[in-house]
Formats: structure tokens, sequence, C-alpha cells
């Protein structure tokens, strides 16, 4: 009678070390630092056999837990315990995808934070009245599934989250979204952890390996100059966009294939082509590409821009090369 993710949620209470809450279709907990363990919520089920697949309890209160369920015969859904025992349905007005993580604020435990996954929708939503609603904080990220989110305890309004292109940033509770992948590359992460005592961050990767970083301080430059390079008509590789740190270094911040095709190389420009004061990255097909002179846009971390697409000539294969400026003075 017992139904389980494969890799089921525990927590462990920071407030009080010898609470535990471990998640199935039921939920269990332990009040002796995990030697014994009862299911709570008078012994029911959660939500009939939907499994717990995320939970977070507050640094606050070892009785205040959030976690979400599965969609084996209903939709994702949401549920919080002030008490530690029993459970109410918090989801809300959150779209009908996966929950696959909750964040509850170290600093306010009102604020509570979610990621989704699937496409077409938001990917991560806030609520700042300990559940009851929830607002859209995402745009200004990619259409990806996100797995992690994370904020700092001690800027609280830096927020990290974690999906499959890396890492993101927000330094102003998310309003502004940036790439923190620097060192890392485009990975798919699947976990984001915060150590406290040496002010890091560290990410899971899902087959890459295990990244750490430096936190971002507030005041902090996001939006430090990088070199851009794409491979000649003569390389034999894919024609694959480079992005290098401003100052000498062999080792690149992000790389991604522009096109398709190996042995025609890429030419590439950067500028504002959507206007809204960040620079992207705009590449033009090398002679030969047998897609034509196609330009594409792109973020400084490889994701494309929706609206930034397109042949300039036709469908020849003499390659185009691209430029960026304010041509109308506006």
């Amino acid at each position: 009678d017992e139904t389980y993710a494969f890799i089921g949620p525990y927590v462990l209470s920071s407030s009080n070390p010898e609470v535990l809450y471990a998640g199935r279709c039921h939920i269990y907990k332990s009040t002796n630092g995990g030697w014994d363990w009862y299911a709570i919520n008078n012994g029911e089920r959660l939500n009939g056999y939907n499994p717990a697949i995320c939970m977070d309890v507050a640094a606050s209160s070892e009785d205040l837990v959030f976690t979400a369920t599965a969609a084996y015969d209903d939709r994702p859904r949401l549920y919080r315990t002030t008490n530690g025992n029993t459970w109410e349905e918090v989801t809300g007005t959150l779209p009908d995808r996966y929950i696959s993580d909750i964040t509850i604020d170290p600093t306010d435990a009102d604020r509570v934070y979610v990621t989704l996954m699937g496409f077409g929708t938001s990917h991560l939503f806030r609520s700042s009245d300990g559940g009851d609603t929830w607002a859209d904080i995402g745009q200004g990220l990619p259409d990806i599934p996100l797995s992690a989110v994370i904020v700092d305890p001690h800027h609280p309004q830096v927020i990290y989250a974690g999906g499959d292109l890396g890492v993101y940033l927000s330094p102003d509770s998310g309003q502004t979204w940036y790439s923190f992948m620097e060192g890392m590359g485009v990975a798919m992460v699947n976990d984001l952890k915060v150590f406290a005592p040496d002010r890091l961050l560290r990410a899971a990767t899902h087959g890459n390996g295990v990244f750490e970083r430096p936190l971002f301080e507030p005041g902090g430059d996001l939006s430090a100059p990088r070199v851009i390079a794409g491979p000649g008509p003569a390389d034999a590789n894919p024609p694959r966009v480079r992005v290098f740190p401003p100052e000498s270094s062999a080792t690149h911040l992000h790389e991604f294939a522009a096109y398709g095709a190996a042995g025609y190389g890429v030419n590439v420009a950067v500028g504002d082509p959507d206007g809204d004061d960040r620079d992207e990255i705009i590449t033009g097909a090398g002679p030969g590409a047998i897609y034509g002179p196609h330009v594409r846009g792109f973020d400084v971390d490889g994701t494309p821009l929706s609206g930034l697409n397109f042949l300039a000539y036709g469908t020849n294969k003499y390659g185009v090369n691209a430029a960026a400026g304010d041509i109308d003075g506006d």
C-alpha cells in the first residue's frame, strides 16, 4: 500500500536536528534523529497513491513543512503543515506542472519558492504569505524545466535557480535574471545548495559532476565584458561559439552550437537586438553552409532568442557576416 518516487524526499530540521521528515505516499517523521519513524497526517496518505517528490522544512520551525506530490492519477499538488502532522493543500493558482523543488526563505518563513518542470508556463513562483497565494517571478528565465531554487541566507533578495541549461541568478528578488554559469558551461542542474561558512554555491548536475563557486555579493558586476569567438570555415567541427572571460584565458565560460552542420564556420557579433539593455550574441552562418545565410541570436549562455532567426539572402551558400548597431539613432 505504499508508492514512492525514484528518489524520495527527506529533510532535516535546522532548528531541531532530531526532527526529520521523509516522503512516500505517506509522510513519515522522526523525532529522535532517525531511529524511529511514524506516519503523520493521522496515518493517512497525503494525496492517494501520488507520492511526495520534494520537500522543505522552515529554518525557524520544525513544524512548518511544504511538500509536493507527483501526478500518478491526479494533477501535481502542493501541501503545507504548520503543526508537523496534518496537511492542507496550497496549490492555488500554480500551473499544472510537476513541482520539482521547494525552498522556504531561511530569513522569512512566509516567503516560499517553488520550481516547475515542463514547458509553456513560467517555472518559478513565490509566495509572500506562507503559501496562501503565488506570484510568477520567472519572467526573464528561458522556457525550460527548472529543478532547483535556493536563497542566499545573508542576502535573501539574491535568488539562484537551476535547470536544464544551468544556473541563473537574480540579485533583486526575481525582477531580473542573469546567467551564472561561468566555469561550468551548459549543464543540467538537479540541485543547488549554499555552503554558508565559506559563502559558496554548489550545483549538482545530471551526469556532469558537481561544481562550486563563490556566491554573488550584492553590488557586484553581473555584466562584465566577454570575448566572443567563432571558428573559421575550415574548421571540421560544428560551428560552435565560445565565450571567454576578458582576461587572457584558454578556458571558455560557455560554448554552444550556433548551427548544426560541420565545417562551415560561424561569424559573430554582439549587440542588443531585443532592446532589453543586455548584450546578446548575433551569429551569421559561414560560407558553404547548407542552411544558407542564416542569422541567429543567442543569450550569452547559448539560449536562442526566439525573435532573431532568419535567412538574410534567400537560400544561397555564400554565408553572411553579422554586425549590430543603433542604425536608426533611437
